[in-house]
C-alpha cells in the first residue's frame, strides 16, 4: 500500500519546520531505467528526475536545514505536452491512485520513506483535487462527475472559478458526495499518520468540500495539516478566504509580492509593515507559509535582476518572519527564470550561490530562536527606506532591522522588555478639498479591515472634503490608505498617485494629525 510506504510522521516536531519544494522531474535522475522518452534539451519534455534521485540528494536538503520536503505530484500523470506547456510537473493527473512509473516503483517510494524517516524529515504530498488531465480515464468512466461547463471566462466570478475548467482541464464536481468520497479515499491511500499535504488550486474548489476533506484526514490525535494554495495578494481578502475554506495554513502571497518589490525593485519598505500588520485580520492560530518564489512564479534571482546581495537580503529577512518558510529547489544554486518554463529548469548541484549560506544560517537561527515562527510582529519604525520590527516571544525578544544602506540584521533585543499599549492610537486625518460633481461622495479605503481591506464597498465614508476624520491603528502597526470618489451610479474614481501609509511605531510614536492628499504623493 502506498500509504504504508509514505506514512512518516510520528509526534509533532519540536523545532520550527522549514519546507524545501522539489519539482521531482527536474531535481535528480537516480534511476535511468525508468526515464522513458526524456530530452534534457527540450524545456517541455521530461528530464528524468525521479524518487531515487531525490532520495540520493536528501543529505543536500538536510544540510541546508530543511526538515520537510514538498514533492510535486507523483501520481500517474499525462505525459504529453499541451501546446507550449510540458506535462512533467505532474498537475495533469490521469490516475490519482497510482504512482507515476517515470518516478519509480513502490519500492523506490519505500526507500524514500526510510531515508526521510532516518533523518527525522517528513514529506509534504501535493494533492490535485480540482481537475484531471484531458482524456483521463475518469472522464469516460464517470462523465457525470464533471461540470462540463467549459473554460473560465470571467476569473473574477467566484462561481465560475469553481464550476468551470481551468485552461481546458476537466473540472470535477466536488459538491457530489461520490466525487468527494473518491477524492478523500485517494488522499488516504497516499497519506498516513499526520504528515502534511499541500492542496492545489484551493480557489477553484467549493469551500464545503475543502472543509470536509480536511476534517476527513484528521487523526484522533491531531487535525490534518493542509497547506492551502490561495492565489491572493490582498491580506484581508486572503484572511477571509482562509476562513471560508476552514484553512489554518495558507501560502502568503501578499508577503511574497511585498518582499519582491522592496528587495528587488527598491519599493517602499512600509509595504512590509502594512502586510505584517494585516495579520490581525486572520483567525487566531493561523500559520503563514512564506516564500520568495515558487514553481509558478519568476525565480527570485531573476526578479532581483541577478543581484545576489538583494536575494540574500530578501531571504535573510524572510527567515526572520513569522510562519513556515518555503524555499524552492535550486534557489541555493542561483537558478533563474522569468517564465513558468524557465523557472522550472533543472537543479544544478555543482553551483552554490551566496544565498545558500544565508539559508543555513537563517534556519539555524529559527531553531535557536523558535519564537521567530510564532511571536507577534510589532513595528518599531518604518520609512520608505528602512524598517525595524520587534518579535516579542515568551522567552526572548528579537529585533529585525532593514535599511538600504546597511542591509538586514536579526539580533536579540538588548533594551528593556517591550511594552505595547493595548489601546490603539487614534490618528486625526485632514481631508483634502476635493472637487466633487453632483452625486459624488468622498471615501477612504485602506489595507486594514477597519478601512475595508481595499474593498470600496467597505470603505470609510462618506466624508466631507476639507474636514477631519479619524482612524485607529494598533501600536506597532501600519496601514496604507487611499482616497476614492463614488458617483451616484456606483462608479469609482481612485486618487491618482501612490498609497499614503501611516505608521504607529514603538520607536517613533505617531503624528497627531496627518494630511491626506489628492493626488497622493
Amino acid at each position: 500500500m502506498i500509504a504504508l510506504l509514505i506514512g512518516l510522521m510520528g509526534p509533532a516536531q519540536a523545532s520550527p519546520p522549514a519546507i524545501y519544494m522539489v519539482l521531482v522531474d527536474r531535481f535528480s535522475n537516480g534511476d535511468p531505467s525508468n526515464d522513458g522518452d526524456v530530452d534534457p534539451d527540450d524545456p517541455r519534455a521530461f528530464h528524468g528526475g525521479d524518487l531515487a534521485g531525490l532520495t540520493a540528494k536528501l543529505d543536500h536538503i538536510q544540510s541546508l536545514g530543511f526538515d520537510q520536503v514538498w514533492l510535486s505530484p507523483i501520481a500517474k500523470m499525462r505525459t504529453r505536452p499541451i501546446g507550449t506547456h510540458g506535462a512533467f510537473h505532474g498537475y495533469w493527473v490521469e490516475d490519482g491512485r497510482t504512482l507515476e512509473p517515470r518516478f519509480g516503483t513502490p519500492e523506490s517510494l519505500g526507500d524514500l520513506r526510510a531515508a526521510l524517516q532516518a533523518r527525522k524529515m517528513v514529506p509534504v504530498l501535493d494533492m490535485v483535487t480540482n481537475h484531471v488531465a484531458p482524456d483521463a480515464p475518469l472522464t469516460k468512466q464517470h462523465p457525470e462527475w464533471f461540470h462540463g461547463a467549459g473554460d473560465i471566462s470571467d476569473w473574477s466570478d467566484p462561481d465560475e472559478r469553481i464550476t468551470h475548467d481551468v485552461h481546458g482541464l476537466p473540472d470535477l464536481a466536488q459538491e457530489r458526495p461520490d466525487v468527494q468520497a473518491y477524492l478523500i479515499e485517494e488522499a488516504r491511500r497516499w497519506r498516513a499518520d499526520d504528515h502534511p499535504i499541500r492542496l492545489d488550486a484551493v480557489r477553484h474548489l467549493p469551500p464545503a468540500f475543502v472543509q470536509a476533506y480536511t476534517a476527513a484526514l484528521a487523526t484522533p490525535e491531531a487535525p490534518a495539516v493542509v497547506y492551502g494554495e490561495i492565489f491572493e495578494g490582498n491580506p484581508v481578502a486572503l484572511a477571509d478566504e482562509a476562513r471560508r475554506y476552514g484553512l489554518v495554513h495558507t501560502f502568503d502571497f501578499p508577503l511574497h509580492y511585498a518582499l519582491v518589490d522592496v528587495f528587488c525593485r527598491d519599493g517602499d519598505a512600509r509595504q512590509l509593515a502594512t502586510v505584517l500588520s494585516a495579520d490581525a485580520a486572520y483567525a487566531a492560530g493561523h500559520t503563514h507559509l512564506t516564500f520568495l518564489d515558487n514553481h509558478d512564479l519568476p525565480r527570485i534571482r531573476t526578479a532581483c535582476g541577478g543581484d545576489e546581495d538583494r536575494v540574500a537580503q530578501a531571504m535573510d529577512f524572510m527567515l526572520a518572519l513569522r510562519g513556515i518558510p518555503v524555499v524552492t529547489y535550486g534557489t541555493e544554486a542561483g537558478l533563474e527564470g522569468s517564465t513558468e518554463t524557465q523557472a522550472r529548469s533543472d537543479m544544478n548541484f555543482s553551483r552554490s550561490a551566496p544565498v545558500a549560506e544565508v539559508i543555513r544560517r537563517g534556519l539555524a537561527r529559527r531553531r535557536d530562536h523558535p519564537g521567530l515562527m510564532t511571536a507577534p510582529t510589532v513595528v518599531g519604525q518604518a520609512t520608505q527606506e528602512s524598517l525595524t520590527l520587534f518579535r516579542p516571544g515568551e522567552r526572548e525578544q528579537m529585533v529585525i532591522r532593514f535599511s538600504r544602506e546597511h542591509g538586514v540584521s536579526v539580533t536579540p533585543h538588548a533594551g528593556p522588555d517591550l511594552r505595547v499599549p493595548t489601546k490603539p492610537a487614534v490618528l486625526s486625518l485632514i481631508l483634502p478639498e476635493v472637487a466633487l460633481a453632483p452625486g459624488e461622495t468622498l471615501w477612504l479605503s485602506g489595507s486594514s479591515r477597519a478601512l475595508g481591506g481595499w474593498d470600496p464597498a467597505q470603505a470609510q465614508g462618506p466624508l466631507r472634503p476639507g474636514a477631519h476624520t479619524e482612524i485607529r491603528i494598533p501600536w506597532g502597526g501600519a496601514v496604507a490608505t487611499k482616497l476614492l470618489v463614488k458617483d451616484a451610479t456606483g462608479g469609482i474614481r481612485w486618487a491618482p498617485g501612490g498609497n499614503q501609509t501611516m505608521v504607529v511605531g514603538l520607536e517613533t510614536g505617531h503624528p497627531e494629525t496627518q494630511k491626506l492628499r489628492w493626488p497622493a504623493p
